[in-house]
């Protein structure tokens, strides 16, 4: 797999790029706080979907589909497996059983099926930042995995060992530079290396 191993310095020198190169922050701060609505799930309508989700995955280059159809048919499943989505609550990537948790992360992936990969990263990250990490083609194909739920399982896995090798010190240390999760901070960063030509 073709993952790099960093260091919290030139994450945070990458973040830094990434703030002066980019507008993309911009929607993502606007964004995080209409994601609040997604606490309740049992109060998320198809309209919310549109006008939270799908409209934040659009801004951020996600080109996914804005159907109400689409979006009701994706809460509905939401709601149905409203218990995957608990059981990953109040968790971290970092520490997380992998293996034991592979079944609610391939339910959550799944549920949004008709959503394009990249705009399913990109919402279940808002859903839970702390749990969830973000690609898009150039990140699946620099981690050398598939844009399904599989294929995000196994990308998991990887960040997570990146993660590790790093070490909640340095992790520490990134998210109150950044006042942002590592994850946001390592999808910025592979975002960067993907974009810097």
């Amino acid at each position: 797999m073709g993952t790099k191993l960093f260091n919290a310095h030139e994450l945070i020198e990458y973040h830094d790029k990434y703030m002066q190169g980019t507008d993309y922050d911009k929607d993502y701060l606007k964004y995080k706080p209409l994601f609040s609505k997604f606490d309740d799930l049992n109060a998320v309508s198809g309209q919310d979907f549109v006008d939270i989700a799908i409209k934040f995955a659009n801004a951020w280059q996600s080109r996914t589909s804005s159907s109400i159809e689409i979006a009701e048919n994706v809460v509905m499943l939401i709601k149905q497996h409203m218990s995957a989505f608990h059981q990953l609550e109040g968790k971290s990537l970092l520490f997380m059983d992998l293996d034991l948790e592979e079944g609610n992360i391939e339910t959550c992936y799944n549920v949004m099926e008709k959503v394009n990969s990249t705009a399913i990263a990109k919402i279940l990250h808002m859903m839970n930042e702390k749990v969830f990490p973000m690609w898009d083609d150039r990140i699946r194909k620099m981690y050398g995995v598939y844009g399904n739920a599989e294929g995000y399982s196994t990308f998991m896995i990887l960040v997570q060992r990146q993660l590790s090798k790093l070490g909640i010190d340095a992790i520490k240390q990134i998210e109150q530079t950044t006042d942002r999760t590592i994850l946001k901070i390592l999808d910025e960063y592979n975002w960067y290396l993907n974009n810097r030509e």
